[in-house]
């Protein structure tokens, strides 16, 4: 045999093997992603507060059997990744997310040089879907997308929505805020497309504002950092002065002699110094003195609470803006879900909730009711009123305020909102006003349990372990609040941007039909 010969068998050899290797880690890869969802779902399932939340053990098989099939039909690392995103479909809360907030772009699982869908859009209540933007300039603002490469835009819209971790009426107004959602982050249309495969170039049927003419076009794909570069290059400011992190938690605007309005964007005062330092929320509290100070001083008839966008907060700032309100006993039923992770996560937690309402008395109580919590079978459910209501009485706060309420909101309130929605209608303090807040009225608490995924453990799953209602409400149903007055975003509104709830609220109370 030559050698030659040999070195030609060699290499033959050698590719042989590295074939049978490729197989072999592909074969080997597939066990573990089964074995991988296969956890999470345990996971999940044992942590959760309550699995089901909402949905029908049918339902739930069938949104599980639908990640088995995407799971199973991957063929490579990064379609297993996108496989993951059908685990949103099983959770009914944005407090609890996976994968991982929603940012495979820290993870490189998106590349800079992805061709992607070169637009901006939202989506109405029923799906459709609307141009805010095309970088491109090929499609007018506004217009009504029909199909992309053959799909109809509506069902890959709504398909989309169920994927988004959070109740569908969260899920809906989170995808159509202000500004854009990062064409990093795999929770916006354009992501949803490249997961799907549906590439460039995209043949898009449209119609115009205000037009039944259908038209096609056919327009090209950008990287993901040429558009990155665009978006980063717009005026920005404007919308980020309309964003709810960069204002003050709380506004007092006086309206005229009777009515005035109390912005609380976040039941939180953005000081997380202070808080650490105190455990206690001492910007929100200055905050909501000063503006009831002005409420007291302006004697106003009328005060409009607008919470509109308001994703929760501190419960102690719940309590402590209802303190001004009422002197009624208040407060919520809390029930914990018992696993190794949560007694480790929730000690702090559960001893927080008690110093808010009792403060430093009660200390044996608590120790005791911290005891039974540690002691409880894995698997169980622990109410946080075991051995101590958990029932709030008001403290006697100078300037609080006796006239008529009228709490206003939206489907972005969330979490601390929806609490303090509840006790406004348990203490009978005021009318509910707007449109319903995007969660359930059974809230779950947002501290969480951080579980990694044991292979590919850049993926984190935040569960959260616990649920509160308010005492008065005794029913175990998930469901919406209902508005005592509803004032919904007509379509021409929100495609244009508008919102007139407030407005419409204060002439209703002018007009005394409030």
């Amino acid at each position: 045999m030559t050698n030659k010969t040999i070195l030609t068998a060699k290499i033959v050899f050698s590719i042989i093997t590295l074939f049978a290797s490729i197989s072999l880690t592909a074969q080997l890869n597939k066990q573990k992603t089964q074995e991988e969802v296969q956890y999470l779902l345990q996971k999940y399932a044992h942590c959760y507060v309550d699995t089901l939340r909402g949905m029908t053990s049918q339902q739930w098989n069938e949104r599980v059997d639908k990640l088995w099939r995407k799971v199973n039909k991957a063929k490579d690392e990064e379609e297993y990744w996108y496989a993951l995103r059908y685990f949103g479909a099983l959770i009914n809360d944005y407090h609890t997310k996976f994968p991982d907030h929603g940012l495979y772009n820290r993870n490189g699982i998106f590349w800079k040089s992805d061709t992607i869908f070169p637009i901006w859009v939202k989506t109405w209540k029923d799906g459709r879907v609307f141009v805010v933007k095309d970088y491109t300039f090929c499609i007018p603002e506004k217009s009504e997308l029909l199909e992309v490469n053959g799909y109809p835009a509506k069902e890959l819209a709504l398909s989309l929505r169920e994927l988004n971790f959070g109740e569908d009426r969260y899920a809906f107004s989170f995808g159509n805020e202000q500004e854009e959602g990062d064409v990093r982050v795999w929770t916006n249309f354009t992501n949803f497309l490249f997961c799907e495969k549906i590439n460039t170039p995209f043949n898009v049927v449209y119609k115009e504002y205000n037009s039944n003419e259908v038209k096609t076009v056919t327009i090209r794909g950008l990287t993901r950092e040429k558009i990155y570069n665009i978006y980063k290059s717009l005026d920005k400011g404007k919308v980020k002065e309309n964003s709810n992190f960069s204002k003050t938690p709380v506004e007092y605007i006086k309206i005229n002699d009777s009515i005035a309005v109390l912005d609380i964007n976040l039941f939180w005062g953005k000081n997380p110094i202070s808080f650490l330092l105190s455990n206690n929320d001492r910007r929100f509290n200055k905050l909501i003195k000063k503006s009831m100070k002005s409420v007291a001083d302006d004697n106003i008839k009328h005060l409009v609470i607008d919470i509109r966008g308001n994703p929760g907060g501190y419960l102690g700032s719940v309590y402590k803006t209802m303190d001004y309100l009422t002197d009624s006993t208040y407060g919520t039923k809390d029930t914990y879900r018992v696993s190794k992770e949560s007694k480790q996560a929730a000690i702090p937690v559960l001893k927080n909730g008690y110093k808010i309402v009792y403060n430093k008395a009660e200390k044996e109580k608590v120790k005791a009711s911290l005891s039974i919590f540690e002691n409880m079978p894995e698997g169980s459910l622990f109410p946080v009123d075991t051995l101590l209501p958990m029932k709030h009485n008001p403290e006697k706060l100078p300037y609080r305020y006796r006239g008529k309420v009228y709490v206003l909101t939206d489907a972005l309130s969330y979490s601390g909102s929806i609490i303090f929605c509840n006790l406004i209608r348990a203490t009978n303090r005021g009318v509910l006003v707007g449109e319903a807040p995007g969660g359930y009225s059974i809230v779950t608490g947002g501290p969480r349990i951080k579980i990694k995924a044991p292979y590919s453990n850049f993926i984190r799953m935040d569960v959260s372990y616990s649920q509160s209602k308010v005492y008065e409400n005794n029913s175990s149903e998930y469901h919406y609040l209902d508005m005592d007055y509803l004032i919904e975003t007509e379509f021409d509104e929100w495609i244009n941007n508008k919102d007139t709830k407030l407005d419409k609220l204060i002439s209703k109370i002018q007009s005394q039909e409030l």
